[in-house]
């Protein structure tokens, strides 16, 4: 608040990053030192903007668009799916040299073992995916009605993206 009444602390500022809504944030919701904000939302990978993951699978680059774009089929380019796939085939790929199965059926089986079979429960973000989902605190939105919206999506339907919407929001 010092900000806007010195001149010095003006060249200031502050950025938060991760996954809050102001609420997570506020402790007393009438009086907050949080006056400013801005929601930035992360869009979803294209093929040119996942290329530079290609790089890290060491393939001619032929091949390398190929299993990208697999790699895509699954994670629909969500920006941390994507990276932590091609970060897993990478590391796979290093153990085993050559051997490392490029095919599409590698790839299928590469997200079972990371994503499907258990390979979830090392992994921090989608520990805090679960928890968010399951153990969520805030009384204002039906947990039953949280993890149906989540199945709609899931199953590809159209979910309106009200930015509104505490339900949304916390999905």
């Amino acid at each position: 608040e010092a900000r806007v009444r010195k001149p010095e602390l003006r060249r200031l500022s502050f950025v938060l990053v991760g996954v809050a809504m102001p609420g997570d944030l506020i402790k007393d919701s009438q009086r907050t030192p949080f006056n400013i904000g801005n929601r930035l939302d992360v869009e979803d990978f294209t093929l040119t903007e996942a290329l530079p993951l290609a790089e890290g699978l060491k393939l001619p680059e032929p091949e390398a668009k190929q299993v990208l774009g697999w790699v895509l089929d699954w994670t629909g380019g969500h920006p941390y799916l994507t990276q932590r796939l091609c970060q897993v085939m990478e590391e796979a790929a290093e153990k085993k040299k050559a051997a490392f199965d490029w095919t599409k059926a590698g790839v299928d089986r590469v997200v079972r073992q990371t994503f499907l079979e258990g390979g979830d429960r090392s992994d921090r973000n989608l520990q805090f995916v679960r928890d968010r989902l399951l153990t969520q605190k805030d009384n204002t939105v039906e947990k039953e009605q949280l993890l149906k919206t989540y199945r709609d999506i899931w199953k590809g339907k159209a979910v309106e993206d009200d930015k509104q919407s505490l339900l949304k929001s916390l999905l």
